[in-house]
């Protein structure tokens, strides 16, 4: 089966070079895409690591280990929205308990 364009018939050899530039193009968004996800996911997680560590040297270890249980099955995305939020939370709540009920707030909005 060849593949014509007007009244040229293009080679075997022709139609693959096309079909494997279209498709390397394809895998090379598709890659860039899934790689900057990664990179988004890797740089919240971080983030949230740092946040952590300072409730840890504020609150102690329990609030600490609270805290990662609750921030742990929220998405990347819920996680950046709230970065600053979480940052501010740890250096003007006085006590665990305040520190915790704000992070529940955003992390289960029925709270």
């Amino acid at each position: 089966m060849t593949g014509t364009q007007g009244s040229r018939r293009y080679s075997t050899a022709e139609r693959f070079k096309t079909w494997k530039r279209d498709k390397w193009a394809e895998g090379y968004r598709e890659g860039w895409k899934i790689g900057h996800r990664k990179g988004f996911d890797v740089g919240v997680k971080n983030h949230m690591m740092l946040l952590n560590y300072c409730a840890l040297r504020k609150f102690g270890e329990r609030t600490a280990d609270d805290l990662a249980i609750l921030l742990e099955d929220t998405s990347s995305e819920l996680r950046k929205e709230n970065l600053i939020e979480l940052a501010e939370s740890i250096i003007e709540c006085e006590t665990p308990a305040q520190l915790l009920e704000r992070v529940r707030r955003w992390v289960e909005p029925g709270a």
